[in-house]
């Protein structure tokens, strides 16, 4: 009876709902437990970790995130689509590449930590080095993330991120309770990141039957150099706010401003179950198939965020007064924060842009909303402080979903004329 009533659904939804079924099981699984998990780590920093030292904790990440933009960061989405055409034994020798390319941002850090150290600043100097160290392979390991959503196995790619995000959280949790030592927490954040991250990258070269071959290599890793040219100076500026706050508010805001984000994060990856599913289908549909389905995809994304955007409006002050009592000055930022959430669907048109391969249409949505991003932060930041980072947040999504737009008439109107 339910098969014949997901097939009754498929002529409304457009959707073959029986896929739909059995890929969402897993990928609500694995989201559910993401968010659960992420949830506990931040109740666990709010109550067990002051906010100067979470301050503290978040600028070091925060860096170490800059510090990964000078790589092959584009790596994975390249592979996305590389493994999703049946190219997979192309990730030896594109993980391979994607190290070389790493290690000049990563002697860079260890010689920011050296700096430290002479400055007596042990916590930041021995952070810098472990970073430094652990960066050229904790970040190319991380495209392991994408194989077994290139092909389709949802299940498995639950099981492996649950795996990966249980261990690494339940370690950073373990050390909070035994210890409020910052370098520990970062320690042990890094390191059980780089063990974690390659036992599952070993074991999914066996699941998957990897055979190394140097074939598509290079197309593979040029199409990554664009995206991570793109994918660089996005990663950068994810992280600019935060080191603005930092410097010019403190850690103490700092800490704020993350707690503001946190719920609202999750929220904001609601799609992500979608978008996932989709991206298969995407990778070997022609561009008309594409650009007919995909305002209907937008629509239903619509839809879905309203209900969820209009529950945590109301439900925030509860949540924060429950959970992070440290806190609450936090309430009315991250509420702000949420609205932008209905613009999210926006995520579809960047999935088909990527799917296509076509470079130039992310180029014309990055480099705009990116000079519009910096503007925003080296504005409004140092001028008004917290609620200056909260507002230049709200105005960037808005801008974002603006270029998106136009890019995306763009797009149709080329393709059209093929």
């Amino acid at each position: 009876m339910l098969i014949k009533f997901l097939k009754w659904t498929e002529k409304y939804t457009k959707t073959n709902m029986l896929y739909v079924a059995k890929s969402n099981f897993w990928l609500v699984s694995g989201r559910a437990i993401s968010i659960i998990l992420g949830f506990g780590l931040t109740v666990a920093f709010a109550n067990l970790l002051p906010p100067e030292k979470f301050g503290v904790y978040k600028y070091i990440v925060a860096t170490a995130g800059i510090i990964s933009a000078f790589s092959l960061n584009g790596m994975g989405a390249a592979l996305l689509r590389a493994i999703g055409n049946g190219k997979k034994n192309v990730i030896p020798g594109c993980f391979k590449e994607s190290v070389y390319w790493s290690l000049p941002a990563s002697i860079i850090a260890i010689i920011g930590g050296i700096y430290y150290l002479f400055q007596a600043n042990f916590e930041l100097g021995f952070s810098f080095i472990v970073i430094g160290v652990t960066n050229p392979l904790l970040t190319n390991l991380a495209i392991s993330k994408v194989f077994f959503v290139a092909v389709g196995n949802f299940k498995l790619n639950f099981l492996l991120s649950s795996l990966r995000s249980l261990t690494q959280i339940a370690s950073i949790v373990l050390v909070l309770i035994l210890s409020k030592n910052i370098l520990l927490i970062v320690a042990t954040y890094f390191i059980v990141g780089l063990i974690v991250n390659y036992i599952i990258y070993i074991y999914s070269l066996k699941i998957l039957s990897v055979k190394p071959d140097k074939e598509y290599v290079e197309e593979t890793v040029n199409y990554s150099k664009h995206l991570s040219l793109l994918g660089g100076v996005q990663l950068i500026l994810n992280q600019l706010d935060q080191i603005l706050m930092w410097h010019f508010v403190g850690p103490s805001a700092l800490a704020t401003y993350a707690m503001s984000f946190g719920p609202v994060k999750e929220l904001r990856t609601v799609g992500e179950n979608i978008n996932s599913m989709i991206f298969p289908k995407f990778a070997n549909k022609t561009t008309e198939k594409l650009i007919h389905l995909l305002s209907f995809r937008v629509r239903q994304l619509f839809f879905i965020y309203v209900p969820i955007l209009i529950i945590y409006l109301f439900s925030a002050p509860f949540l924060f007064k429950f959970f992070f009592p440290q806190y609450i000055d936090a309430v009315f930022y991250s509420q702000l924060l949420a609205t932008v959430i209905i613009l999210q669907p926006r995520a579809v048109l960047d999935l088909l842009i990527l799917a296509r391969g076509d470079i130039v249409d992310r180029y014309n949505i990055t480099i705009p909303s990116q000079i519009i991003k910096i503007i925003l932060f080296l504005v409004l930041i140092p001028l008004y402080g917290l609620i200056g980072g909260i507002i230049a947040n709200i105005l960037f999504e808005i801008a974002v979903a603006l270029v998106m737009g136009f890019a995306y008439r763009k797009f149709i109107k080329k393709n059209k004329l093929r």
